[in-house]
């Protein structure tokens, strides 16, 4: 499978068994699929506005990396703003 594909975020069979004590967070996932890709993560969860697309503008350009992964989840908002 070519590198950097989703065959290769899969957890492997002993890391899925291991006890609750050592659950992962989402942090550290976040933390270990910028470093495996060498990518900036950026995660939105909140309605669309012109207040909040500035915001998001705001922190994108701080990426530091040149690849960028976004995530939004969003029940929706304004329509210009999710437009742009």
């Amino acid at each position: 499978m070519a590198k950097g594909s989703v065959a290769d975020i899969k957890p492997k069979p002993a890391q899925a068994a291991a006890p609750a004590a050592q659950e992962r967070t989402v942090e550290l996932v976040a933390h270990e699929l910028a470093e495996k890709f060498d990518l900036d993560i950026f995660l939105y969860n909140g309605p669309i506005s012109e207040a909040m697309y500035g915001k998001v503008v705001e922190q994108v350009i701080r990426k530091k990396r040149l690849k960028l992964l976004v995530i939004m989840v969003t029940l929706g908002g304004e329509a210009n703003a999710a437009y742009r």
